[in-house]
């Protein structure tokens, strides 16, 4: 389990880290699939999202408890 989550988990956190490309919509709004920090509105971009602490909690969790 802690194999696979190393695997898929962390390329993501890395590319969102260093300026990872990605998609983005041409759709005149501006909403996408993650939520801001400070006000929960949706958000196209992952970097200070709601789920990005979120992943944050639960490495420095792991981190913790020696995974």
């Amino acid at each position: 389990m802690k194999k696979y989550f190393f695997l898929f988990f962390i390329p993501l956190v890395l590319s969102s880290c260093f300026g990872g490309s990605s998609s983005s919509s041409s759709s005149s709004d501006d909403y996408g699939e993650y939520h801001n920090v400070n006000t929960g509105e949706r958000q196209s971009s992952y970097k200070n999202s709601v789920e990005q602490q979120e992943d944050i909690a639960t490495l420095d969790k792991m981190i913790e408890e020696g995974y």
